[in-house]
């Protein structure tokens, strides 16, 4: 069996996600104008969301390159490699790009939490996406997400999609980060490819402990289709909540400006304005 490009088609295009992104932070520019108008106000803030989305450029291709390296190096081998003993380093280099994706899936769904401070009250900068445990209790964004998911679609988005999928996604990035690697087995197909399949096991599981909702008692199988999948709608649910953001009018807290003074002067203006 040759070598050829038998999984090109699972790669991202990280062109068109750059392009995409940089839509969305001129649509966000655009709504900042207004603070145009109070120049000292708008300096007085840390950041804008326009400012902090173009200084996430690498939490936001991140899933996609590192996507795209599994794949490079999927079809760089064949089952002639393993015959001249490449298994072993196939699979550690396979390994540490599946850990880079889960663990960068986790940051970008992570960043929505500073972007979405800008829009909702009570969105704790220093807070992350959170989970919901078996018990209903919900964390970080997911609380929010939970308290207002009948009022506003976009909390409501967000919750349907973490029950749909999200806590299972982002389970393996707390697997590799607290417990141990994935475990694999190779599976061997009729037209001679081989690919590995990461099982996502703890190896010292207490059973006798709870599991939470987004842990799961049996191990997941993700092979390169699966893991493709999860990208594509990691990134599909990012650019919606994005697009739906884009729309809204930004409501800064205190926490958004550099200083109390800054935010006290904010206050002063935002009062004149409402007079």
């Amino acid at each position: 069996m040759e070598k050829g490009n038998y999984y090109q088609d699972f790669k991202l295009d990280i062109k068109e996600l750059k392009e995409l992104l940089n839509h969305f932070a001129m649509g966000f520019s655009d709504k900042e104008a207004k603070f145009s108008e109070e120049f000292e106000v708008y300096m007085g803030l840390a950041s804008t969301p326009s400012h902090f989305l173009n200084s996430s450029y690498a939490s936001y291709i991140a899933p996609a390159f590192f996507l795209n390296q599994y794949i490079d190096t999927l079809n760089a081998y064949t089952i002639r490699d393993y015959s001249n003993g490449d298994r072993t380093q196939l699979e550690l280099n396979l390994n540490l790009y599946v850990h880079s994706i889960f663990s960068s899936i986790k940051t970008l769904i992570d960043r929505l939490v500073p972007l979405m401070s800008f829009y909702y009250r009570g969105i704790s900068l220093q807070s992350t996406f959170g989970r919901i445990k078996s018990t209903g209790k919900a964390s970080g964004l997911m609380q929010k997400a939970s308290e207002l998911k009948e009022k506003d679609h976009i909390m409501q988005f967000i919750y349907e999609n973490y029950s749909d999928w999200i806590q299972r996604v982002v389970s393996p990035r707390d697997l590799i980060t607290h417990y141990n690697d994935f475990t694999n087995r190779m599976q061997y197909v009729a037209d001679g490819r081989a690919f590995p399949i990461h099982l996502e096991k703890r190896l010292f599981d207490n059973r006798d402990e709870p599991f939470d909702s987004y842990e799961l008692v049996e191990p997941y199988d993700h092979t390169y289709k699966t893991i493709n999948k999860d990208v594509i709608k990691v990134y599909k649910f990012i650019n919606y909540v994005i697009s739906q953001l884009v729309e809204k009018e930004i409501e800064v807290s205190k926490q958004h400006f550099v200083s109390t003074k800054e935010f006290e002067a904010y206050v002063e203006w935002r009062n004149k304005r409402n007079v």
